[in-house]
């Protein structure tokens, strides 16, 4: 059995190294390690010492252990490439916001948008967000990731419009009307990766909601022979504190 396992193990490792073509089908999905001597490994990263060792589980399960004098370059599935730099491309996120002040209440946002390969990313969101009443936010939002690695803090800002859901109640002598507002927001968070296409997003930032109600008084309330109207515009700030998921 000790014999088998090393025959398998000198196979596994004689493939990897030099006939990596034979395995290129399987580098789409999997971590790999450049050896300084030319040499590529796929498969997954179990663990890295800075200053110390790289350990990867390869084809067969089994496990290498190079010293990092030895390693050009590491890899994560979730990285574009050697730099580990986040891959550029499409991703969807959703995330749950506390919006704190005066007042408080909650938030719940989608946003699809796409990764460049300067670490910004751009994209369009929506949600529904509880202030005075119920809207539906519609938004531009840009990220800038400031670290190459799976771990990195980052700043944001997101302007758009919120259009009202809610609607006003109608009495005898007046008529209330919604017409929802502008929103902006900005501020910073951390972004973790992890090695499923997923990444948890923790932010802290100031949120503006602009807030416009339309009310029509009707002549038999206000004795006048001509209705009166009123424009309600309230200014809301709100600290932002959101947490979300990120799929790619």
């Amino acid at each position: 059995m000790q014999s088998f396992r090393s025959i398998s193990f000198l196979l596994s490792f004689f493939l990897c190294t030099l006939f990596p073509g034979l395995i290129q089908a399987q580098e789409k999905g999997q971590d790999a390690v450049y050896l300084k001597n030319g040499s590529i490994l796929y498969g997954k990263i179990l663990e890295y010492t800075e200053g110390k060792e790289v350990k990867i589980e390869i084809i067969g399960h089994n496990v290498l252990v190079f010293p990092v004098s030895e390693v050009e370059k590491t890899a994560y599935k979730l990285m574009g490439n050697a730099n580990n730099e986040p891959q550029k491309g499409i991703t969807l996120g959703s995330s749950v916001s506390f919006l704190g002040g005066s007042s408080s209440s909650l938030g719940f946002n989608f946003n699809t948008s796409y990764l460049f390969a300067n670490r910004m990313s751009a994209g369009l969101g929506t949600g529904v967000e509880f202030f005075s009443y119920q809207v539906l936010p519609v938004y531009a939002e840009f990220n800038y990731y400031m670290l190459k690695t799976g771990l990195t803090p980052y700043i944001y800002a997101k302007g758009g419009y919120s259009f009202p859901l809610s609607k006003p109640y109608n009495d005898y002598w007046a008529n209330p009307e919604y017409k929802g507002g502008i929103l902006a927001s900005a501020g910073m968070g951390l972004r973790k990766d992890f090695h499923n296409s997923l990444s948890l997003l923790f932010s802290v930032g100031f949120r503006y909601q602009k807030l416009r109600t339309y009310t029509e008084y009707y002549p038999w309330y206000s004795g006048q022979s001509t209705s009166e109207s009123m424009t309600r515009i309230d200014h809301l700030k709100r600290i932002n504190v959101s947490i979300g998921f990120l799929f790619r």
